[in-house]
């Protein structure tokens, strides 16, 4: 690894859920401008995030959008053990984000 590019494609996505890993995906839009603001906080919270951050276009990759049931952009939405945990709520910025990874990690149980 080590790029710093986070985002992932469909195929990625649902290789990451079908692992049962806990992760945090923000599934964002080309000509959505709230989600051009966060992608850098978000980046920056995945560099100290304590499991996967990834970022996946939901226009994009509109089965993907569908499946979720998304209702807009940007969505940051917590995994684990193939389900949802839940949505971020709150301000779009790296400790907003960061706070919201370690929730998702507690929740899962750590994994080890």
């Amino acid at each position: 690894g080590g790029g710093a590019t986070l985002d992932v494609t469909d195929a990625e996505f649902e290789a990451l859920l079908g692992s049962g890993e806990a992760f945090v995906a923000m599934f964002h839009a080309p000509w959505c401008g709230h989600c051009k603001a966060a992608k850098p906080h978000f980046a920056k919270a995945a560099a100290a995030a304590p499991l996967p951050m990834v970022m996946l276009d939901g226009d994009k990759y509109r089965s993907v959008s569908k499946a979720q049931g998304l209702s807009g952009f940007p969505t940051v939405r917590a995994y684990a053990a193939k389900r949802t945990l839940g949505d971020h709520e709150g301000e779009r910025t790296a400790e907003s984000f960061l706070a919201f990874a370690h929730e998702a990690a507690a929740a899962a149980g750590g994994g080890g």
